[in-house]
């Protein structure tokens, strides 16, 4: 079975028990994540995720720990132009928004998984998980604005990055939307120019 196969849809279909959180986290920071460990969270129904709030930072995933460590922006947007570069691709051609996953295999290919119904989205992870013949993925990138179980899904590579509207954002640089809260999301629009600005730093 597939990864895609396999967490997918385990993350989609049937809640589970609700467990209480060891202590009310407010935002989804680096203190959740510190507390939390890839393996605990994947105990937690969306109800549980959910009480941790907002993505405050992008996080990569630490195999080694068992856990998402807050990175830099800039190593975000260069491992991504990375993949796209390679397949001569542009981010603007993946749609982002909140909710959208996409996903990159060893061959260059990328399936976007957006959030349509139930059935349509267990259908295209099937046919990854065929493409992909069990392994995973290079890349999986999750654009979140708060945490479910689908965004626990892991490749080689894992990505949460805080994501906003378009509409919530202002135009501006990334330096623009550093918050005294600490939270770091930036819209949609400014992960496509960011992310394209490096792909050209690539030719």
């Amino acid at each position: 079975m597939g990864f895609a196969q396999a967490e997918f849809q385990t993350a989609r279909h049937g809640e589970i028990p609700t467990p209480r959180l060891p202590t009310p986290v407010a935002k989804a920071g680096p203190l959740f994540f510190s507390l939390n460990s890839y393996t605990k969270m994947r105990g937690f129904s969306n109800a549980t995720l959910a009480q941790a709030g907002m993505l405050l930072l992008p996080m990569k995933f630490n195999d080694a720990s068992d856990r998402f460590d807050a990175i830099e922006w800039g190593h975000c947007f260069h491992l991504i132009a990375q993949k796209l570069h390679a397949r001569e691709s542009s981010p603007f051609e993946l749609g982002m928004s909140p909710g959208i996953s996409f996903v990159f295999d060893a061959c260059g290919d990328v399936e976007i998984i957006d959030k349509p119904p139930v059935a349509t989205a267990s259908d295209k992870l099937k046919r990854q998980a065929r493409h992909n013949a069990g392994s995973k993925p290079e890349l999986v990138v999750h654009l979140v604005s708060s945490l479910r179980r689908e965004h626990l899904v892991l490749g080689k590579d894992t990505l949460l990055l805080p994501c906003l509207e378009p509409a919530q954002g202002r135009g501006g640089s990334v330096a623009d939307f550093l918050r005294a809260d600490g939270c770091w999301a930036l819209p949609s629009t400014v992960l496509c120019r960011e992310i394209a600005s490096r792909i050209q730093a690539f030719c």
